[in-house]
């Protein structure tokens, strides 16, 4: 991912946040009014207003110089340098003053990445996976395979819920291993192939 570099410099120094002026404001007149008031002092901070029907607006200023706007609504984020805001409603606005250092190192920044049924993707193996490699097994083993893959799990110190891509390739490898018949050693790790794929 790649941003505007007033962008990393800005998350570089958050921790600086200090709120400065917290108001209500009923007007864009009256946002206006203090976006000018920042301009003209030059100053450094990040204006948060809550609107009244939920949207966020952050407007980061350097200098004095307005640099990001974002516009935070229930749907989406978005780049935005304005505002509607419709007259005589209740919003309310925080000023914070930030410290930005003359040079920034590196940012860390973690993203989690979530579907549309807000299940959180983890670095995990899915269990349907798994499910079925524990199948190709028990098939190319026969039936003591179901207790032999309890053992392997517990001995390598695996849960069958919780396997990393790592974990498991190495249980394919301990699996493989244990089918003392070359044919059926083969035609595991053929179906295991397949399910990669």
């Amino acid at each position: 991912y790649s941003t505007e570099p007033e962008v990393s410099l800005l998350f570089s120094c958050m921790d600086t946040l200090k709120l400065g002026v917290e108001n209500n404001f009923r007007s864009k007149e009256e946002l206006e009014a203090i976006e000018k008031s920042i301009t003209s002092r030059k100053a450094t901070c990040l204006l948060d207003a809550t609107l009244s029907n939920g949207d966020r607006f952050y407007q980061f200023f350097y200098g004095g110089v307005p640099i990001v706007g974002i516009l935070h609504s229930r749907e989406e984020i978005i780049s935005a340098s304005r505002i509607d805001i419709k007259p005589g409603t209740e919003n309310m606005l925080r000023v914070f003053s930030i410290d930005v250092p003359s040079e920034t190192g590196s940012v860390d920044v973690e993203f989690v990445y979530e579907d549309v049924d807000r299940k959180v993707y983890t670095p995990f193996v899915p269990e349907e996976t798994v499910r079925k490699l524990k199948g190709f097994f028990i098939e190319e083993i026969g039936p003591i395979g179901s207790l032999l893959w309890n053992r392997i799990l517990k001995s390598n110190g695996l849960d069958e819920a919780r396997l990393s891509e790592d974990d498991f390739e190495r249980l394919v490898n301990i699996l493989r291993d244990e089918i003392p018949d070359e044919k059926h050693r083969d035609k595991f790790i053929e179906k295991v192939r397949r399910l990669e794929t």
